[in-house]
């Protein structure tokens, strides 16, 4: 997309794309709580229903500064919510156990919109277009 156009029709669109694959890390989420006997801290992660939005809209808007304060947003409590599952996770073993694609595509998922974010962020702040 050129600098002269108008990002906010591809910044739309990404983020209702964006939406779309934060409800399917919340899905995983769900399946992994297993009705209370499974690990219920990943419910957390549901918040990728507003922040991966926010870093599609990064990414449209990464030739711009506003690239770079979408960026900063999703990924201030991004951060946050990573730390929480780092620290108070429990019964991931068992999802490990019964369920280890499930786990594996929700990390992925989870992992991948904050990797674009990063990017965004990064190239913004070291320079590079």
């Amino acid at each position: 997309m050129p600098d002269n156009a108008c990002a906010w029709p591809v910044a739309l669109a990404l983020g209702g794309c964006g939406m779309l694959y934060g409800m399917a890390i919340t899905f995983l989420a769900f399946v992994m709580a297993g009705a209370g006997h499974g690990w219920g801290e990943g419910l957390f992660s549901s918040v990728a229903i507003v922040l991966a939005p926010l870093a599609a809209a990064a990414w449209a808007y990464r030739r711009r500064s506003a690239g770079l304060v979408l960026a900063g947003l999703a990924l201030a409590p991004a951060v946050y919510v990573d730390w929480f599952l780092c620290i108070y996770t429990g019964y991931v073993d068992r999802v490990w156990q019964y369920m280890p694609v499930v786990l594996l595509l929700w990390a992925l998922l989870w992992v991948a919109w904050q990797a674009l974010a990063l990017w965004v962020l990064l190239s913004k702040l070291i320079g590079r277009v």
